[in-house]
This record gives C-alpha cells, sequence and structure tokens, in this order.
C-alpha cells in the first residue's frame, strides 16, 4: 500500500509505511515493530530514529489503541474497495477480518469503552458478511475456520454489545453457522444465558424489523437442535418475552414464535414458565381461535369440523 494512500499518523517514521504492529519507545514516537528493532538490533543503534534523542532504554511499549484504530481503518477500507472484496479469501484477508474480531473483542470493554475496537469489529463483521452472501465456492471453507471457537465467541459478543447493524450482521453469520452439522458442536451450544437474553432482546426491537425476524429465525435453528439451549433461553426469560409478543404479532411472526413456544414446553422448566405466566395460555388460545376462523373464513376449515 503506498504512503499516500492511508492517513499519516499510521505510518511508520522508518520505513515510510503502513505499520502492521506499532510499538512505542522512551521518547514517546511509534514504530512498526520490525523496523524498530531492525534499528536496534543490525544497526546498533541506542537512538530515537525521529529525534536521535539517545535513550536510556531500548524497551518497546505496544500501542494497542493505534493497532486498533489501523484495523478499523483497514477494514473500512476493504468494505468500500469491490477489487478487495473480489480477493478476500485467496489473499487471506479473510483470516485478517477474523483475527481483527477476535483481537479487538479481547478488549476489556467494561472496564473502558474503547469506540475504536468495536467500531473495528463491527466493520470486519460487515465484510464478512458481504463475503459469505457472495455465492463463493469457497464459502464453506471460510466458515470452517468461522466456527472456531474463538470466533464464534467473539461474534457473541458483537451480538451483546454492538450496534444494531453489527447485530444483524452477527445473527445472520449465526445463522449460516447452524445451517451446518458441525456449528454449536465448537462453542455455540456453550453459550451462556446473557447471549440467549441479547437475542431475545433484539426478537423484541421494533424499530429493526428485519434484524429481529432474522434473531426470531436463530432463536428455532438453536432450539431445535439443542435440548441444552432450550434450558437457557427458559432461564433468559423467553417464554415470558415471547407470550408477550403474541398479541400484536402477524401470522408469520405469531407461527415462529408459537414453534417456539411448543420448543421449550417440551421440557419441564418450559411447561412450568408457561404456565406460571398470567397471559400465556390466554394469549395462546386466542391465537389459535383466531387463526381457526381465518380458516374458516376462507374456507380451508369447515365450521361443522
Amino acid at each position: 500500500m503506498e504512503k499516500n494512500n492511508f492517513p499519516e499518523d499510521f505510518m511508520c517514521p522508518i520505513s515510510m509505511e503502513l505499520m502492521k504492529d506499532p510499538v512505542t519507545i522512551l521518547t514517546g514516537v511509534t514504530y512498526d515493530r520490525k523496523n524498530i528493532e531492525k534499528w536496534f538490533k543490525s544497526y546498533n543503534k541506542k537512538t530515537c530514529p525521529a529525534t536521535m534523542q539517545p535513550l536510556k532504554t531500548l524497551d518497546t511499549t505496544p500501542n494497542h489503541t493505534l493497532k486498533r484504530l489501523i484495523d478499523a481503518w483497514l477494514v473500512s477500507q476493504a468494505m468500500q474497495n469491490d477489487d478487495v472484496m473480489l480477493g478476500f479469501n485467496k489473499t487471506g484477508r479473510v483470516e485478517m477480518l477474523e483475527n481483527t474480531i477476535i483481537r479487538q473483542t479481547e478488549f476489556d470493554f467494561s472496564v473502558n469503552y474503547d469506540f475504536a475496537p468495536m467500531r473495528a469489529c463491527e466493520e470486519a463483521l460487515g465484510v464478512l458478511h458481504m463475503v459469505l452472501n457472495s455465492d463463493d465456492d469457497e464459502d464453506e471453507l471460510i466458515m470452517e475456520r468461522l466456527m472456531r471457537d474463538d470466533c464464534v465467541r467473539s461474534v457473541a459478543v458483537i451480538l451483546q454489545r454492538g450496534s444494531s447493524e453489527a447485530r444483524f450482521y452477527a445473527i445472520s453469520i449465526f445463522r449460516k453457522m447452524s445451517k451446518g452439522d458441525c456449528l454449536w458442536k465448537c462453542g455455540g451450544y456453550e453459550q451462556g444465558v446473557e447471549f440467549f437474553k441479547s437475542l431475545l432482546e433484539t426478537v423484541l426491537d421494533e424499530i429493526c424489523t428485519k434484524t429481529s425476524s432474522c434473531a426470531l429465525q436463530l432463536l428455532i435453528q438453536i432450539l431445535e437442535a439443542s435440548k441444552k439451549s432450550r434450558l437457557k433461553a427458559i432461564e433468559a426469560g423467553a417464554i415470558s418475552s415471547l407470550v408477550e409478543l403474541l398479541p400484536d404479532s402477524n401470522r408469520s411472526r405469531c407461527e415462529k414464535i408459537l414453534q417456539l413456544i411448543k420448543l421449550m414446553c417440551e421440557c419441564a422448566n418450559g411447561r412450568l414458565a408457561f404456565t406460571e405466566h398470567g397471559l400465556g395460555i390466554a394469549a395462546v388460545s386466542k391465537k389459535m381461535m383466531s387463526r381457526c376462523e381465518d380458516l374458516v373464513v376462507g374456507g380451508e376449515l369447515s365450521p361443522d369440523g
């Protein structure tokens, strides 16, 4: 990449190229690690290349903030560049995006919420979403990489903490994963209650209807495949949330909600949560009666049985 094609702050003062592993030395100047180490070791220098100040120590400190900003910028550039998109898997860029997501979600947001790492994750996830929807013959190979435990966990973090757009990307990728037999064997089934709470929050989102619909379908795919996941969904309050959605749901959405309630009621905890909900039986009965009336009016069902 030519130096004029990226922000000057991302340039190594020694090579004048984009930094891949920025580290800061005692003078406060940041360099690409390989270049400054070569300066110290190969050329036996004990000065700062930019200021020529003598250094008391040759220690280097990783500049994580700058690294996150560079990653976010690289991914945003990739999203805007069709030529880059076409060559993703062959050039190893999918691996780069995957590593960006994993590395940035390891940042402790609970202690210090930093916009840069989450933005980098969201950008990377957006690119992966586009790659996986490009009908490429190599999708299967890409999915094998994404199904690693650490990657599944990282996408789950974005589902829980990302923007509405990023949550849509995360859910879409999880749906792609869940169509394969090996999806949740590699970490998906081990997602905790918070994962299901995040999915339910997305289902309840009345503004982002497309994302909400995808989240509902993902829940069905997960609960159909795993009884253990049904218990976690119940613990996350799925029965209560879905029952309260029923009255205002259209036919398609209603059918999905009833399917989910049925799946959870196949276990004792689900039946208990359903019967203990004040509106549970009434809401389901009303929807069933309404559906029967629609069938009678449409001539699909005889009023005499």
